[in-house]
């Protein structure tokens, strides 16, 4: 070392995990020696990279080391340090041939050579260079021989219905392995925390009210709880709410976790369909004041096409829907200050339209029934494909399953591609599972219809301003014409729902003179066949 006295060095220190921190293989611990050793030898430290929880398995994971690499090409040759000191070689990395790659490179490129001060091993010529690529080549062998012991471990421990790492927000976790000596225990435990069970109810809100994330924010800030917008994004596509336990231990299976989930696994996938847009299952969130639920994209100016908008006098305090290519402006409630009705009184009249009599809800619901049969009946090959796309992707897996077990397939190929075929697998399971149910939709839908029909305006009045959205949405899907000179609806492309209810309500109104409309309905329904030829009608 005399032949560097009074050189310039850097030092680069890694510890992989918290438990290498705990047991005195710290940072600390290594700058310091690394220090000492420095001082002793009369070297001078100007640059020091400390790498804190940095996995060596492969270059790519070493964030610090690449760092320390990218500075070496943009530092003058004349300003290249003459050593980079390590506490030893398996701090430098564990991936074998690619760090020794790099040593090599660090040589011969820049003319760095490594010392380890723990045990001396170094970089400077060819010989010692071969002992320090050995050090290595062993630190490598230490982390597969680990892998054989803990990875089955680890496997079976999760395959129990436990965790690996600590759980989300909402939960406090119990075990052996907890840092909080009040936590310490023999056997793992996950509880619902006091935010865990505000969040309970966030998750309820965001499933059945169709509350807006901010809505959320503010709701869980109220109880004492910041979650910013990022991960609460996060947590609504997280299994574990639901008590279902994913792990790529796991061989992309899914198992129920030892834990109380915050929502049922059907929620969960409610909730998934839902932020997919999924059909049938909910529609994307439209934004906007809660006040003026007729915007954004719904209401539209007949004058010029154009989709309006909405604002507040907040002198007045009262809000406006305005089309601002044409400037016409309407008020969006009435008041005993406006001359004409409001916007949403006049929508409710526009619903009334559709209210049905008691007396024809019976037969409504039969033509309902049936109209809705015929749209499921279009989903029954495609369900038929998903199976057997499914059943091919099963046999690749018992095949896989089979080569491994007889071993023509080693470990690393059956976990890499059993995974991916098991994800393909979950993937064309969640396509059947979107697809309409005649047993478990058909009933509620009809339900639901008719609860509307009943009474249109009372039922859209009671819906939270997120509900009303997407009902509109439903009903009126190229959305609302609005005639700014006559101050009246345009009704032009409505839901065959309604176009039903307007048959029925017009047939019923106009039984001694049949119209043309009635005529073009009557056939919809027909008597279903039986042995004897079918006739024309009922």
């Amino acid at each position: 070392m005399k032949e560097f006295q009074d050189a310039i060095v850097w030092s680069y220190s890694r510890v992989s995990s918290k438990e290498q921190f705990e047991k005195n293989s710290s940072i600390e611990t290594q700058v310091k020696g690394i220090k000492e050793f420095a001082a002793a030898n009369r070297l001078v430290i100007v640059r020091e990279f400390d790498a804190a929880y940095e996995s060596s398995k492969s270059l790519s994971h070493q964030k610090t080391l690449n760092e320390l690499i990218e500075t070496l090409k943009r530092t003058p040759k004349s300003e290249l340090p003459k050593l980079i000191l390590l506490w030893s070689p398996s701090r430098f990395g564990r991936s074998g041939v690619e760090h020794i790659s790099l040593l090599a490179s660090l040589r011969t490129t820049y003319g760095v050579r490594l010392y380890a001060v723990n045990n001396g091993k170094n970089t400077f010529n060819v010989r010692s260079e071969h002992e320090f690529a050995q050090e290595l080549l062993i630190a490598q062998q230490e982390n597969f021989n680990r892998q054989d012991v803990i990875i089955p471990g680890m496997r079976n421990f999760v395959s129990k219905g436990f965790r690996v790492g600590t759980a989300p927000r909402g939960y406090d976790q119990f075990g052996p392995r907890c840092t909080d000596p009040a936590r310490v225990q023999g056997r793992q435990e996950i509880k619902i925390n006091e935010e865990g069970r505000w969040l309970k109810k966030a998750f309820r809100m965001k499933i059945y009210d169709d509350a807006m994330d901010s809505q959320i924010i503010a709701f869980m800030a109220s109880k004492g709880f910041r979650i910013p917008k990022q991960t609460l994004s996060k947590m609504w596509l997280n299994p574990f709410y639901a008590g279902i336990s994913r792990s790529r231990l796991l061989n992309g299976k899914e198992i129920k976790g030892n834990w109380e989930p915050l929502i049922t696994k059907a929620e969960w996938e409610l909730l998934q369909s839902k932020l997919k847009g999924s059909f049938m299952r909910g529609i994307s969130k439209l934004p906007g004041k809660e006040q003026t639920p007729l915007i954004p994209r719904f209401l539209k100016c007949a004058g010029c096409g154009y989709n309006m908008t909405s604002y507040e006098n907040k002198k007045l305090g009262n809000f406006y829907y305005k089309c601002n290519t044409c400037n016409h402006t309407v008020n969006a409630n009435s008041s005993r200050h406006t001359i004409r009705e409001g916007m949403h009184e006049k929508f409710g009249e526009l619903l009334s339209r559709y209210k049905m009599n008691d007396i024809l809800l019976p037969v409504l619901q039969e033509q309902i029934e049936q109209a809705l049969e015929t749209s499921f009946q279009r989903f029954d090959e495609q369900r038929s494909d998903l199976r057997a796309q499914i059943s091919i992707k099963k046999g690749q897996l018992e095949h896989m399953e089979h080569r491994y077990v007889i071993g023509e397939l080693n470990d690393a190929l059956w976990l890499k591609h059993s995974a991916l075929v098991n994800n393909e697998i979950r993937a064309l399971e969640e396509m059947l599972e979107k697809l309409p149910s005649k047993k478990s939709n058909l009933k509620i839908m009809d339900d639901r219809i008719l609860e509307m029909l009943e009474d249109p305006r009372h039922f859209w009045q009671s819906l939270s301003t997120m509900q009303k959205r997407r009902l509109q949405e439903v009903l009126f899907p190229s959305g609302l014409l609005y005639n700014p000179k006559t101050r009246e609806y345009l009704t032009s492309n409505a839901h065959i729902l309604l176009e039903l209810t307007g048959c029925f309500i017009e047939t019923w109104s106009t039984v001694k003179n049949k119209t043309q409309r009635q005529n073009a309905f009557g056939s919809r329904l027909v008597a279903k066949g039986g042995i004897e030829p079918p006739t024309s009608g009922l």
